[in-house]
This record gives C-alpha cells, sequence and structure tokens, in this order.
C-alpha cells in the first residue's frame, strides 16, 4: 500500500528510521506516515482490520483473562503476547482437556502453560497467551469467553509439620542436622512451618511414642525420616503407625527416586515416612507428595 494512504493500518514488518523504530503490530499514525515519507519509503506492507475483527492485543488478553482462573493475575498485552503470573505460591493446576479445546478454537489464538501440577512460587510466569497473527476474529474470542478457565493455582496452606528422625548407634550428629535443614527449605517453598523436631531410636515402639507425643501439639503433618529405608509394609515406620492408632495408607510408591515412601495418617494429620532420597536437595517423589499435602490435595 502507498505510505500516504496508511493511516490507521497495522503495520505487517518493524520499521526502523532516523527519528526512531515503528514496531510491527502498530497502528499507524499520521505522524509515522509522515516520518516514512521522510525516510522515503514510498510503500509499506500493512493490513486491515476487516469487520468482526479484534486486534492482537485486544484479542489476547480477553483470551487470558478467560483461560486464568483464581490465583492468577494477567501482564498487559504486547505484541499480541499475555504472560500469566502466579499470585500465590502453590502448585500449578491446568485441565488439559479445555486447554485442547481452547487450543483448537482458532490458530489465531494460542495457550501454553507449565505442566498440571507444577510447583511455582509467587510471581512465577506459568502460561502465555499469543495472537499469532495481527487479528484474530471476535467470534473466537467469545468462544474462548464461553468456556471454563483452563488453569489456576491451588495456594499453599501454611501448614505446621513437625519432623521426628530416627537414629542408629552409627547415625552421625551431621546427617541429622542436614536431615533438619533439608527438610527446612522444603517446607519453607510450600510456605509451610518445621513447628518441631525430635529424634528417636529406630525402633517401633519409640517411633510410636514420639509420633504420639507430636500428635498431642497438633501439627499438620508429620515427617518421619528414618535412619534405614522401609523394606516392607511391616517395618519400622508403618508398624509403629499403627502401633500409635493410626492408618498406614500406602507403603511405596512409583516414582523413582522416591519409591520407598511411606503415607499414612494420624489423627487429622498426614504422616509421611520419607524415602532416603530426602536427604538430598534433588526433586524426588518425596517433593510431589509434601506439595500436593500442602495444596490440599
Amino acid at each position: 500500500m502507498k505510505t500516504a494512504a496508511a493511516r490507521g493500518c497495522v503495520l505487517a514488518h518493524a520499521l526502523r528510521l532516523p527519528e526512531g523504530r515503528i514496531a510491527k503490530g502498530s497502528r499507524l499514525t499520521a505522524a509515522d506516515l509522515r516520518a516514512c515519507a521522510a525516510a522515503g519509503i514510498e510503500e509499506l506492507t500493512v493490513l486491515r482490520l476487516a469487520a468482526g475483527d479484534l486486534g492482537e492485543d485486544a484479542a489476547a488478553a480477553r483470551a487470558a483473562k478467560a483461560a486464568a482462573g483464581p490465583q492468577l493475575r494477567t501482564a498487559k498485552a504486547v505484541a499480541g503476547r499475555v504472560n500469566a503470573f502466579a499470585k500465590r505460591a502453590g502448585l500449578f493446576r491446568v485441565d488439559e482437556k479445555a486447554l485442547r479445546r481452547l487450543n483448537a478454537i482458532d490458530p489465531a489464538l494460542t495457550i501454553a502453560t507449565l505442566p498440571d501440577r507444577q510447583h511455582v512460587a509467587k510471581g512465577q510466569m506459568v502460561a502465555t497467551v499469543k495472537a499469532i497473527r495481527f487479528a484474530a476474529r471476535a467470534a473466537s474470542v467469545a468462544r474462548w469467553e464461553r468456556g471454563a478457565s483452563a488453569m489456576h493455582v491451588a495456594p499453599y496452606r501454611r501448614l505446621r509439620a513437625g519432623l521426628i528422625q530416627t537414629t542408629l548407634p552409627t547415625t552421625r550428629q551431621s546427617l541429622l542436622a542436614k536431615g533438619v535443614a533439608l527438610t527446612e527449605s522444603r517446607l519453607r517453598d510450600c510456605e509451610a512451618l518445621l513447628a518441631e523436631q525430635q529424634t528417636c531410636a529406630h525402633d517401633d515402639a519409640e517411633l510410636a511414642a514420639a509420633l504420639a507425643q507430636a500428635r498431642r501439639s497438633r501439627l499438620d503433618l508429620l515427617l518421619v525420616l528414618g535412619a534405614s529405608s522401609v523394606c516392607d509394609p511391616h517395618d519400622v515406620v508403618p508398624a509403629a503407625i499403627r502401633a500409635c492408632g493410626g492408618e498406614v495408607i500406602q507403603v511405596g510408591m512409583p516414582v523413582d527416586p522416591g519409591n520407598l515412601l511411606v503415607l499414612g495418617r494420624l489423627g487429622r494429620a498426614y504422616v509421611i515416612g520419607m524415602p532416603s532420597c530426602a536427604r538430598s536437595p534433588k526433586e524426588n517423589g518425596f517433593d510431589w507428595v509434601l506439595r500436593r499435602i500442602c495444596a490440599g490435595e
């Protein structure tokens, strides 16, 4: 299109002029056209929005707002893109079927997210909505808006936890200190508090007594880091949970590392027999279970 006739059109490619840069997707003003003419640019590649079209920023902003559920905020649209961020630390939840439905509405509108149940910190980016073209049909945006939100953050609940470490005659104090430090760090990431910690012998009766003592503190979560990994459903940790009146829900899980985890309940509190990999800062199956419990799952 001739430069002189392009006022109000959308610029298809960015321009660098002596007076400055005109970004791709900009609505061309009279001042823009004068700058182009002064630079000797006689023709521009542009587009005009048709009836029923929405500009890329407006389309992306509405689509992102429709897709974002509780504990998410959407940023300002820039070049047809809107990013979504977590308002709180928690588990990012995404309805994958809903996500596929949204992405199938119109190729001009897309959404990409983190995986379901990903741990996110407050302020972390979790998704991006992009208008692929310079515009999208208003009818397509309306279809996004008629659907339920596809994603949200399940915030952590600020639980109070207790840690019991069992010991053998060969257990080093440095190993116990490391267990406390790593557990505190993991709980802090989940906005939980290590309210109590104690040690006892790696013995059914002694661990049962320690669990009963911790129960009296009305903690939300009891963590047991054993001196020895669990071998079977009758080993020290599950046996102690039963001995003090608790319920063993699961011994072992199909996650590696972390397959020697024990999950139980004692009153209103969950009890987690931590796998030995919890002594490492690397992510493992214990982190996944801990996060779900802290997020209320």
